[in-house]
């Protein structure tokens, strides 16, 4: 009788062997480290617990990427990344907290305390990691073995001066490798000043704002989740600037910390030692095609299909908004008919003809009075004329927007009785000089229900505006905006309860 023998050939591997040190030179409490492969092998391998620090682990030939998190028994952690592990032969990596080094970054002013801070890694051809501490117990940080293109490592933090409304937002970058420990002690000239506005229009309303840096390839590795504070809100913010921007996301919340309503702003360089002014959710709240990037809003037409959406709640400094509905409603019509219809929060995509025909675009929406008392009705009409662009172009289609820009209270009010200058910002075709062929604003005091011309004022820059004369009995104030373009296209925005008036 035979008997038959299978015999499986390992493939070329190796042995890895890591020894784990705590900061105190003993063996670690415990730890958490990660062998990667490099190149879309698409392996990940955890190490397993060993009391002695020390594990073997075998491993087919290849490009691998480690990162390690080592405990000691006070809790002091040891944080490390090899970005690039050639395993050809038995190989040994020693994770020795000992030469790990400190994350020490002062903020200007001494009394500033740390109270989160985040360090972690991001790489393209293996992942990434972070760890977030308020300092206590502290971390030490150590970048192992050669560099490699793909990697990119961050620490963010933010320091408050008890006592303060105030904090510092401090944020470090580097290529290539992970940080060996950080000593920074940044000056008031290295940063720029933002006070923050953040309104709301009704009581009670709590609101967070994301505070986000990044590196000169938009990349982040995370920031800690922010507080709800109560709204309106007013605070500033000091933010290092070299080799760093920022983008704002502030977000206003109901009782059961549901998000209600967004306002973004993306990516902006700040100079050292300047000053700005930031302001979120104040009015007036509408739609905007300046706001953003064009690929976040807008209509466009490729072959003969028509793509679109235009949100209709930016906030009155330009930042792009998004906001809960109660109704609402997206439409495209050409020749008297319906083509295609859809929640006025997404995009619209419909098929048209080829030739060149005639467009009706609306969008309207509702908000809940729960949620705010200002732009609670807000509709945009849009007409315009397009066919089919040449094969494999994308063409933009005609959409102006006028964003009113009054100066409001962060309640979203403007005082009874008094007269208010309102700024028009035009965005689309129309803005360009010479484009526009008519622009009229009329106003409400009764939602609407009846209208009052303005006169638009043209200063000799080119900026246009309306004043208005608010009676001392009125409750809020509407707007009713027609625009159209030396190309025939028109815009019509009705804005109601566009601002309160106070006492």
């Amino acid at each position: 009788m035979r008997t038959g023998l299978v015999v499986e050939r390992e493939v070329e591997s190796y042995n890895v062997t890591v020894r784990h040190i705590d900061a105190d030179g003993a063996n670690p409490a415990t730890y958490a480290t990660t062998i990667n492969s490099v190149g879309g092998q698409g392996t990940r391998t955890e190490l397993p617990y060993r009391a002695n620090g020390t594990v073997v682990q075998r491993l087919p030939k290849g490009s691998y990427q480690l990162d390690s998190l080592v405990f000691a028994e006070d809790n002091e952690v040891g944080f490390f990344v090899q970005p690039v592990l050639e395993v050809n032969k038995n190989v040994a990596v020693t994770l020795d907290s000992r030469k790990a080094k400190p994350l020490t970054v002062k903020a200007p002013d001494p009394a500033a305390k740390l109270v989160t801070s985040i360090v972690g890694y991001s790489d393209d051809a293996a992942g990434g990691n972070s760890w977030s501490t308020n300092g206590v117990p502290p971390i030490r940080t150590a970048a192992l073995g050669p560099a490699s293109d793909t990697m990119r490592a961050q620490f963010n933090g933010v320091w408050k001066t008890p006592g303060k409304n105030a904090d510092y937002r401090l944020a470090f970058h580097r290529k290539g490798s992970f940080f060996t420990g950080l000593n920074r002690t940044v000056t008031r000239a290295e940063v720029a000043e933002v006070k923050l506005g953040f309104g709301a229009s009704v009581t009670g309303a709590k609101g967070q704002v994301h505070i986000t840096p990044l590196d000169e390839d938009g990349r982040n590795i995370g920031i800690g989740e922010p507080q709800e504070q109560s709204l309106p809100l007013a605070t500033t913010h000091y933010l290092n600037t070299a080799g760093v921007r920022w983008s704002w996301r502030a977000a206003q919340l109901n009782a059961r910390s549901e998000v209600r309503m967004v306002h973004t702003k993306e990516e902006v360089t700040y100079r050292p030692g300047s000053s700005h002014t930031l302001k979120f959710n104040t009015g007036v709240v509408g739609p905007d095609l300046g706001a953003g990037s064009p690929y976040q809003q807008g209509a466009e037409r490729m072959g003969d299909s028509i793509l679109a959406m235009v949100p209709l709640f930016s906030d009155g400094t330009g930042n792009l908004g998004a906001s809960a509905v109660t109704r609402g409603f997206t439409r495209l019509e050409s020749g008297g008919r319906i083509l295609a219809e859809g929640p006025a929060t997404e995009w619209l995509s419909t098929e048209v003809p080829a030739t060149s025909a005639a467009y009706r675009l609306t969008v309207e929406a509702s908000r809940s009075a729960a949620d705010t008392s200002t732009s609670t009705k807000v509709a945009g009409v849009w007409t315009f004329t397009s066919a089919r662009p040449a094969s494999g172009t994308t063409a933009r289609l005609p959409l102006s927007t006028v964003r009113l820009a009054p100066a409001l209270s962060l309640r979203g009010t403007a005082p009874a009785g008094g007269t208010l200058t309102v700024p028009l910002k035009l965005s689309g075709p129309a803005a360009a000089t010479g484009q526009v062929s008519t622009l009229t604003v009329k106003v409400s005091f009764d939602g609407g229900r009846t209208w009052k011309p303005l006169t638009v004022t043209t200063a000799a820059t080119g900026a246009r505006s309306v004043s208005v004369k608010h009676p001392a009995t009125a409750k809020a104030v509407s707007f009713l905006v027609d625009l159209k373009d030396k190309g025939g296209n028109t815009t019509r925005e009705t804005i109601t309860n566009a601002y309160r008036l106070a006492p």
